[in-house]
């Protein structure tokens, strides 16, 4: 019975870094059409690298 409880601790942990890694990678980039415009606004304004 340890092993199961173990097992789906890992698997449900697992689980939760993947998408929370997912979520964070997302809100941090401009994925998104309305993200490439600020991008684009920063890039002109001379805020980006």
């Amino acid at each position: 019975m340890n092993i199961l409880a173990d097992t789906l601790y890992l698997v449900g942990s697992t689980v939760f870094t993947i998408i929370t890694s997912i979520v964070a990678w997302y809100k941090n980039n401009y994925v998104t059409e309305k993200g490439k415009k600020q991008k684009e606004v920063l890039k002109q304004n001379g805020l980006t690298k």
